[in-house]
């Protein structure tokens, strides 16, 4: 049985973090629509975003370009492309496919541009920053659906952006984690040689639906991340669950999208893999259960 529970409570740079800064309180205020808080929200974020930016610097370092990627169900979404400035156009560059956080509510191509033009200054590498279709506009499989569609686009479109197609890495935040997951997933069972993804990076992704967590896993129900972080800052448990109820995914053992639920015969070889917890996460340890059954079966 896996016992998590070491890599319980709060950083030291976390208790500094709230020493100094005041936590906004998440989930609807009384009153409010969920279209308004998806609003403030991403206007939030694209504020928080280009403040950085203009402070940094960093924007001048960085070129992009937005592309239109169409969706198998007719539609079209937007995947922003940066590539440094100070790397010839003709080199070819590794290339990271990013999916944001937001629990599939939020998120905007502008919130996201001070993360990916940092990672494009510091590595160098080419960033694909995707712009999925949100809750409640979209319920699931829009949101998978379109992350696969992302992922189709960029391997028909290594020249137009000077990628590297050896050089393929997917990621995401939370709820991009958790369609990263599930491209890399779906991409292992389905290619008929080699996966065309060389790593993945999911940070703090959510791996199983919030009432099909695999209590009989670990060791004490009590102790467990969805035990004890129930009331975590940031995403409580009832904050997760407006996110579901919103998505509209209601069937605990979908692997299209609760890759927790995916068997070992499933992650047989997959591309080298990074996951990222946070100690007061409530999903903390859908992550560390994750990483276990992909060292199961390297």
């Amino acid at each position: 049985m896996a016992d998590y529970s070491t890599y319980d409570g709060p950083s030291l740079e976390w208790q500094d973090f709230v020493k100094s800064t005041t936590l906004n309180a998440t989930g609807l205020a009384p009153g409010q629509s969920i279209t308004d808080l998806q609003h403030k929200t991403n206007s939030s974020r694209d504020a928080e975003s280009a403040k950085y930016l203009a402070e940094s610097g960093i924007q001048d370092k960085v070129s992009f370009k937005d592309h239109q990627i169409q969706t198998q169900d007719g539609q079209h979404i937007v995947a922003r492309v940066y590539r440094p400035k100070n790397v010839q156009t003709d080199v070819r560059l590794p290339v990271y496919l990013f999916f944001h956080g937001g629990g599939f509510l939020f998120g905007t191509l502008s919130s996201e541009d001070a993360n990916c033009q940092r990672l494009v200054v510091a590595l160098p590498i080419i960033v694909v920053n995707v712009c999925y279709r949100h809750t409640p506009q979209f319920k699931h499989p829009t949101q998978a659906n379109d992350a696969w569609d992302a992922f189709s686009w960029v391997l028909d479109h290594f020249d137009t952006i000077g990628g590297d197609r050896d050089k393929l890495i997917i990621g995401g935040i939370s709820a991009g984690g958790s369609l990263a997951a599930s491209v890399v997933v779906k991409e292992n069972r389905t290619s008929k040689s080699e996966s065309r993804i060389k790593g993945q990076i999911l940070c703090i992704p959510q791996l199983f639906h919030p009432n099909g967590f695999p209590f009989h896993l670990v060791a004490s129900r009590e102790n467990c991340s969805w035990s004890r972080h129930v009331n975590a800052p940031i995403i409580p448990r009832a904050q997760l669950d407006l996110f579901r109820d919103l998505l509209g995914a209601d069937d605990i053992g979908d692997t299209s999208l609760y890759i927790g639920n995916c068997t070992d015969a499933d992650v047989v070889g997959m591309p080298k893999t990074t996951i990222i917890v946070a100690g007061m996460d409530p999903l903390r340890d859908e992550g560390l259960l994750y990483a276990e059954k992909l060292r199961r079966n390297k």
